[in-house]
C-alpha cells in the first residue's frame, strides 16, 4: 500500500555579511533563547520584515501635511 506525505519545504535565504558588533548580538540572543544561529537569524528577518509592513502601512495611512504639494 502507497502512501504520500506532504513535506514542508523551506527556501535559503542568502546570508548577508555584518559588522562583528551585530553578529555579537545576535549570538547572544541565540545564546539567551537557547536556539541555534539559524532559528535566531530566521525569528530577526521575521520581525524585521512585521516592522516594515507596519511602517509601510503607517505610511500609506498618513496624510501628507501639504497635500497640494504631492
Amino acid at each position: 500500500m502507497e502512501q504520500a506525505t506532504t513535506v514542508k519545504q523551506k527556501k535559503l535565504v542568502a546570508a548577508v555579511t555584518l559588522p562583528p558588533e551585530i553578529q555579537q548580538e545576535v549570538v547572544d540572543l541565540a545564546e539567551k533563547r537557547d536556539w541555534s544561529i539559524a532559528q535566531t537569524g530566521g525569528y530577526l528577518i521575521k520581525l524585521g520584515l512585521k516592522k516594515l509592513k507596519e511602517g509601510a502601512e503607517q505610511e500609506a495611512n498618513s496624510t501628507p501635511l501639504n497635500a497640494e504639494a504631492a
